[in-house]
């Protein structure tokens, strides 16, 4: 069985997450879709404390990005699509063909669930036609296009609307695509309206799904067990992709690996060849948002890094050990510090409330480099002035 340093499976990993270059200096639309068809996926979410998460994870990969490249491109939609993996994210539109393998699946398992909060199953067919016929008719619309029944609150997962319950089954199982956003409002549209190439596409299923998924998460990941490997695109069980990878062994497809951080995973068979490839990291700091993809599945960041982390948003403040939204830093192939930042838009100002060293990385040079990197980030962000007087940093600019 193939041993595979630490080292090694921390480089594969970079590579796989378009973290092993420098960042361009200029971004291009095709260099920006490009990136975006390396990762796979860019997860999107709603938390702005310094912008959305998918423009800081692009960010981290392109030195001259801006949000309005990939409104772009999202504004094409032949580039990219939005969708669900794990979690909201926005996706290559060639994968939009495997695609119609989970809005069966949603199809199936949701349907109950969304019925059930939108008012229940008997109505919720006649909420469906309601909803999918006022698209049809009067062309794309918002959530808030939709009145809420009296006395029903209009925010939050449980009080959704009614309408929105519908709105978003639709969109979950291919009926309804988005046609774009408003104040990060969802516009929703007919698929075929959208997408209209893909509109007779084949239906994927099951083993269809597997055979492209598992591969194409292998070449993000380097190597992985089969739970990773079924959480990395969503939409199989751990059960399903353990069966499929168990075939893929037997064939040929696959094969085990040792790793030194410990245990058996599983690889692709050019995966010797693929490390013989493998470049220095550069020295460049990113600033990586707590919803980047390295970052992603907690338990594999801290075996390949030594970096425990955890999200602490959704913790009270007295028990957060970090704070609210932290971003940790990489550089080289290492997850060297992390900090803690609020953006006062009003007094354009980017506050760092605290900043942690991992242990033995503080160095001159470094605390140099992640001011300026900070300098960076508040430009960016159209702040003129970065406080660094949070614990762990001195730094006014």
């Amino acid at each position: 069985m193939q041993q595979i340093s630490l080292a090694e499976a921390r480089g594969l990993f970079l590579a796989g997450q378009g973290l092993a270059r420098p960042r361009p200096r200029k971004t291009t639309p095709a260099a920006l879709q490009r990136g975006i068809e390396k990762l796979g996926f860019v997860q999107v979410d709603s938390i702005q404390v310094l912008e959305r998460a998918h423009h800081l994870i692009l960010a981290a990969r392109f030195r001259g990005y801006r949000p309005a490249q990939l409104k772009r491109l999202l504004e094409d939609r032949r580039s990219l699509f939005e969708h669900w993996t794990h979690d909201a994210a926005v996706l290559p539109a060639s994968l939009l063909p495997y695609w119609t393998f989970r809005f069966d699946r949603y199809a199936t398992l949701t349907r109950a669930r969304f019925a059930k909060r939108s008012g229940g199953a008997r109505r919720f067919p006649a909420l469906l036609a309601e909803v999918r016929t006022r698209i049809e008719q009067e062309g794309p619309l918002l959530s808030s296009d939709f009145e809420a029944p009296p006395g029903r609150a209009k925010s939050g997962w449980w009080s959704w609307k009614p309408a929105k319950h519908a709105l978003e089954y639709l969109w979950r199982t291919g009926e309804l695509a988005i046609a774009g956003r408003e104040r990060f409002q969802k516009r929703y549209d007919l698929f075929h309206r959208v997408h209209p190439e893909h509109r007779d596409a084949h239906r994927v299923e099951l083993e269809g799904y597997l055979d492209w998924a598992i591969p194409a998460a292998l070449e993000r990941l380097g190597t992985a067990t089969p739970r990773e490997l079924a959480q990395f695109w969503g939409g199989v069980t751990a059960a399903e992709a353990r069966g499929w990878c168990e075939a893929a062994l037997r064939d040929g497809r696959l094969i085990e690996v040792q790793l030194e951080a410990g245990g058996t995973q599983l690889a692709l068979p050019e995966i010797t060849r693929r490390i013989g490839r493998l470049r220095k990291a550069p020295d460049e700091l990113r600033l990586l948002c707590p919803f980047d993809p390295l970052l992603r599945d907690r338990r594999r960041t801290e075996r390949l890094f030594g970096f425990a982390y955890r999200f602490e948003a959704f913790i009270p403040e007295a028990k957060r050990c970090d704070g609210y939204y932290v971003l940790p830093v990489l550089q080289g192939d290492q997850l060297i510090a992390r900090f803690d930042p609020k953006l006062d838009r009003k007094a354009s100002v980017l506050h760092i409330r605290s900043l942690r060293w991992e242990p033995g990385a503080r160095t001159p040079q470094r605390s140099e480099a992640l001011a300026e990197a900070l300098k960076e980030l508040a430009t960016n962000l159209g702040a003129e002035k970065v406080n660094g007087r949070g614990r762990g940093l001195q730094l006014t600019c």
